[in-house]
């Protein structure tokens, strides 16, 4: 029960955590901050907790030559370019419809599967899938008519952008070893 306990607590920590980045992201653009200083920056705070959990975990693990390139392209690909869009985005867009872009990952995972895997897409995934860009929708056009149209398209499609070009790596990365 209390593993229980601290999974759901590291689970809604993690929720938070991931949706206020965005906001704190947004307070930081007012004072002059750019992509790069607040990508640095959120690195620099993270390298401490990877380093902990590194070595908490304490395991030899034998890892090939060929295996080490592969993390570092992926960490740098995948950590820093995909943050880069991210927060390039939120230049652009409301912290809001960052958000719920990035939550729209689930599609992407649905939609690569069925494509490279042949995965059918269940109707209840269908339904999922209808009902998440509807929402997106129905907080995107609006947005278009308040601020800059061209803005805010640049804006979504660099965080879409990140969405993507995750989900890329991941069934690249899948593919190049089946």
């Amino acid at each position: 029960m209390i593993t229980r306990k601290i999974a759901l607590g590291l689970g809604l920590t993690g929720i938070i955590l991931f949706s206020t980045k965005a906001i704190f992201a947004k307070l930081a653009y007012q004072y002059r901050a750019d992509a790069a200083s607040l990508l640095l920056l959120r690195m620099v705070f993270s390298l401490p907790f990877y380093i902990f959990f590194a070595l908490y975990k304490n395991q030899k693990i034998t890892v090939a030559k060929n295996d080490y390139l592969w993390v570092l392209l992926f960490g740098f690909l995948g950590y820093y370019l995909a943050s880069y869009f991210d927060f390039k985005g939120l230049e652009y867009i409301k912290a809001s419809l960052d958000r719920l872009i990035l939550f729209t990952y689930p599609t992407f995972v649905i939609l690569l599967s069925f494509i490279f895997f042949k995965i059918k897409i269940s109707s209840y995934q269908l339904f999922a899938i209808l009902i998440t860009y509807l929402g997106i929708c129905i907080v995107f056009l609006p947005e278009i008519e308040v601020s800059d149209p061209s803005t805010t398209l640049k804006g979504s499609l660099l965080v879409l952008l990140r969405c993507g070009y995750l989900c890329f790596l991941y069934y690249w990365k899948r593919l190049a070893h089946s």
